[in-house]
């Protein structure tokens, strides 16, 4: 009867990870909290699918990487808004979390390397987690924090964060001002769903199929074989051949050797079976059903066997990957740091700079930027600023200039304006 009453109590528990209802129970220790996630993620296929086996897919460690890394290359600046307009806006240097977001959110990590911690744990998991480590009230680190140590839950309807430590020990309660939370896509308004989960079956697939290969190249990659041997072999007999025929034969290690036969047997090679001929074109899809589940182009993952529909070219693939994968969850993350660590404060927000990963080619570029300035959309310190040139001095490069070459048609070109009468040389 306990043991029943465990099972349904560790159903309950798994509850939060796979995305169901909002109840949310405690875990006694860390202990079960692993062992109930390794547990919760067996594909029908029979293999286990978390975050970390689901990395040794490669489709899945690539769109992870094409998403984490390119996200966590970009500026991460905090500005100060300086009046009602979007545009006026100064870069806040000298608030606390500027440096943190822009520089060193840990004294252990680098931006990029926290925003990529951030942002595979968001994508594997469906969340992220950092600790508010404060000094004198202020902000001062942002510790990451294993998701699998923490397993969320609502009282009245305020989130609490229940963290276990990494090397065992007690756990300890805390409240959303001392956690920040970055969530994935949520059906519950509080927890993101981790694709994993969601898609275990999908993986699982994919696990199941590498296994498979790598049993195929294990045995030496060889196809089906059967031996004949005329009359009936003595019991036993069929055992103590098959074995040695994997020991001389079998292993990629043997292959190239004579076989030698004895005694009239005939080896022969068994016709490839539809499953056999299947394989690879089912690896590929698996690869595109993968590549789906993250939204990543199939050229960024390096699958250039079939067409995409994002467009032609690097430049059109890029725009497509920053729009409709990158964007969602610069918006997520924006969002978040303006709720969770400024307080909600309207008078600064954090901005992602995507025009790195926007840019074009160089010609397109100049192009696009002599038309701005000829029709006065940039001036020259601004356009300058895109190629990360410094301004020019004395102010030059703050003048907006139009061209007036233009006239309204059958209209008379204006006259020259009449020179200045010559001065008339001193002392005659």
């Amino acid at each position: 009867m306990k043991i029943i009453e465990r099972v349904k109590t560790i159903g309950r528990r798994l509850d939060w990870m796979l995305g169901g209802s909002n109840e949310r129970a405690s875990i006694t220790n860390s202990a079960d909290l692993l062992a109930e996630i390794q547990r919760s993620f067996t594909a029908t296929s029979g293999v286990q699918v978390n975050s970390e086996t689901a990395m040794r897919v490669s489709a899945v460690s690539a769109c992870v990487r094409a998403i984490a890394d390119n996200l966590a290359s970009l500026p991460l600046i905090l500005y100060r808004k300086t009046g009602a307009e979007e545009e006026e806006k100064e870069r806040a240097t000298d608030h606390e979390l500027y440096p943190i977001l822009r520089y060193r959110p840990t004294r252990r990590h680098t931006k990029v390397d926290w925003l990529g911690y951030m942002m595979a744990h968001a994508l594997l998991r469906g969340n992220a987690y950092a600790m508010k480590a404060r000094v004198r009230g202020r902000i001062d680190e942002l510790l990451p924090i294993n998701p699998n140590k923490v397993p969320p839950r609502l009282e009245a309807g305020e989130p609490i964060y229940r963290v276990y430590p990494e090397n065992g020990g007690s756990h300890q309660d805390y409240t959303r001002k001392e956690i920040f939370h970055l969530p994935g896509l949520s059906t519950d308004g509080f927890c993101g769903r981790s694709v994993i989960a969601d898609a275990r079956e999908t993986i699982g697939l994919a696990i199941s199929q590498e296994n498979y290969g790598a049993s195929a190249y294990r045995g030496g990659g060889t196809k089906r074989m059967a031996i004949s041997i005329p009359g009936e072999l003595a019991p036993g007999a069929a055992e103590r051949l098959q074995k040695q025929w994997e020991e001389i034969y079998g292993g990629p290690n043997n292959q190239g050797k004579v076989i030698f036969l004895e005694y009239g047997a005939e080896a022969n090679v068994v016709s490839m079976t539809a499953q056999d001929m299947e394989y690879l074109e089912s690896r590929n899809f698996q690869i595109t059903d993968i590549a789906r589940l993250f939204r990543v182009p199939l050229p960024l993952i390096q699958q250039m066997e079939k067409t995409t529909s994002w467009g032609t070219g690097v430049e059109q693939i890029m725009l497509g990957f920053v729009v409709f994968t990158l964007r969602p969850w610069i918006v997520r993350w924006e969002e978040a740091i303006q709720q969770q660590l400024l307080d909600g404060d309207e008078s600064y927000f954090a901005e992602f700079l995507v025009d790195a990963l926007l840019r074009g080619d160089i010609e397109k570029r100049s192009k696009a930027q002599t038309t701005y300035l000829q029709n006065g959309v940039f001036n020259i310190d601004e356009v300058r600023k895109m190629e990360n040139k410094p301004p020019l001095p004395n102010g030059l490069g703050k003048i907006h200039r139009v061209q007036v070459s233009t006239m309204e048609v059958g209209a008379e070109p204006a006259p020259e304006p009449a020179a200045p009468p010559a001065a008339e040389p001193e002392g005659e």
